[in-house]
């Protein structure tokens, strides 16, 4: 099969085939060893009759085989569907009824997940790190060079609307967001990235395209550990990082007089706001702490300070330009508080099956409204100054109080609430919920309210805590004003926390 010119790793195993590529465990692979492994999974793959513009489900926590999957649907022309591990069975039923997937890949640890969500959906289960490519008749797939247009991932995001929106992003989308980001931050064979973020959200995914199309290493952990971050940072010569702010804070307490690796070149932090006082410190023990901007719809980084320029701002990607919008969507001049709007070629072309939203979100000329507010400098600098209002972003995951709103109004003694996330220490942000009582309701306890939610939303979606009230803060056309239940919170003025006042 010729690959054309989107598979990077057939490309690097061309170019470099002795250059390490891979390193997860006890496993370390050049990149000639990558691109027979990708090969066979590619066949593997094709076997089971799947080709391209099929879509398939990933089940896998970051590894070997979740890697090689990755660049194997690449080079098939499939669509990867990352399905968030953290899910409940019915949240993750659900984004699969949407993205209707032709088959499963999954880790043994996974399956029951993946029974309870799409019983019927056919699978590949991993079993030891290679053994669903094993059985393959070859090391090629059979069929036609991947092309910038096909669709490479449909990754799901939460947004202020309660559920989960898919993301298309083609190759080309990926390859220019990868580039822009090479170009902007000095990225070169030989680099090593280290990759503890989950598969399932752009932001580890992007790491493993980046490293494919510049030539790095990746060195894979299957989960955050600070120990383990800090091992490898000395040990495995890591010269980038990418980390939300609670990872962050982990690290630097884990090791409190430890200084960076010497070879530590970027550290990109983003996921949530994070606190002047946090990245200071960071800096201060020589942690070149980048602060980025992005969404999975940019295909992960869309604005990033430059190294050697910390703390000025963050600027565009290459091939990404941004803008500040009035109400109407018109441009602002520079210095003026607006909409931030994001277009180029990384952007994707609107959300899975969504026309109505992509008619409010993606203008005719290309500019995606993000909803976040901030300010746009004469130079390019992007300054963040709130991202979208109803979104929560606790410990870089996204929960949309819509969600969490619909669950608890379904217990038979709810009769409304509203979600909104308080500042936490460790998560950034945390969800808590105000709830009104049904009329009629014998009293109820918060926490059985709680409990209710518990076995219906992810860990990360849950409220830490619930406290009644008589009303709901609402606007004169009904909706719900966050931003005054969030002050009620913070403030404590309220009634207390415990059974329902009915």
């Amino acid at each position: 099969m010729e690959t054309g010119i989107w598979d990077w790793v057939a490309r690097q195993a061309w170019r470099r085939p002795s250059a390490p590529a891979l390193v997860a465990g006890e496993r370390r692979w050049d990149f000639r060893t990558l691109d027979q492994a990708v090969g066979r999974a590619a066949a593997r793959l094709r076997q089971a009759g799947l080709g391209p513009g099929d879509r398939v489900a990933m089940l896998l926590p970051p590894g070997t085989a979740a890697v090689v999957l990755v660049y194997a649907s690449l080079r098939l022309g499939t669509a990867l569907v990352p399905v968030n591990l953290r899910l409940t069975a019915a949240e993750a039923a659900a984004i699969l009824a949407d993205a209707e997937p032709a088959a499963a890949v999954v880790a043994p640890e996974y399956l029951p997940l993946l029974e309870a969500a799409a019983p019927d959906l056919p699978r590949l289960v991993t079993g030891p790190e290679e053994a669903w490519w094993a059985a393959a008749a070859g090391t090629e797939a059979p069929g036609r060079a991947p092309r910038g247009e096909d669709l490479a991932t449909l990754v799901y995001t939460s947004g202020t609307s309660g559920r989960a929106k898919g993301v298309p992003l083609t190759v080309a989308n990926h390859w220019w967001n990868a580039l822009g980001s090479q170009l902007h931050l000095g990225q070169f064979p030989g680099d090593r990235w280290l990759l503890c973020v989950p598969l399932y959200h752009v932001s580890g995914l992007s790491i493993l395209y980046r490293a494919a199309i510049s030539g790095a290493a990746v060195v894979v952990h299957p989960r955050f550990d600070p120990a383990a971050v800090w091992r490898d940072l000395e040990g495995e010569g890591i010269t980038l990082l990418s980390v939300v702010p609670t990872m962050l804070q982990r690290l630097l307490d884990a090791r409190p007089e430890a200084p960076a690796p010497a070879s530590l070149r970027v550290v990109l932090l983003g996921g949530a706001g994070a606190g002047t006082a946090l990245v200071e410190a960071a800096r201060a023990r020589g942690f070149p702490v980048l602060r980025t901007y992005g969404l999975t719809e940019t295909g992960s980084q869309a604005a990033t300070e430059l190294p050697g320029q910390e703390g000025e701002g963050a600027r565009p990607l290459f091939f990404t330009d941004l803008a500040v919008l009035d109400e109407a969507g018109r441009p602002l001049p520079p210095g003026s508080i607006g909409e931030i709007a994001v277009r180029g070629p990384a952007v994707t072309a609107g959300y899975w099956r969504r026309p109505e939203e992509n008619r409010r979100r993606f203008a005719p000329d290309g500019w995606l409204r993000t909803g976040d507010v901030g300010v746009l400098a004469a130079d390019g600098r992007l300054t963040v100054l709130d991202r979208r209002a109803d979104l929560i972003i606790s410990g870089g995951e996204n929960i949309a109080p819509a969600e969490v709103e619909a669950v608890l109004n379904a217990h038979p003694a709810v009769a409304g609430s509203v979600v909104v996330g308080i500042p936490d220490p460790e998560w950034g942000q945390v969800p808590v919920a105000w709830a009104v009582p049904a009329p009629g309701t014998p009293p109820v306890a918060a926490e059985e309210v709680l409990q209710f939610a518990a076995g219906r939303l992810a860990g990360y979606k849950r409220p830490r805590a619930l406290r009644w009230t008589p009303s709901l803060p609402l606007t004169a056309n009904g909706k719900l004003r966050r931003a005054v239940a969030r002050a009620a919170w913070l403030e404590g003025a309220a009634t207390a926390e415990g059974r329902n006042p009915a």
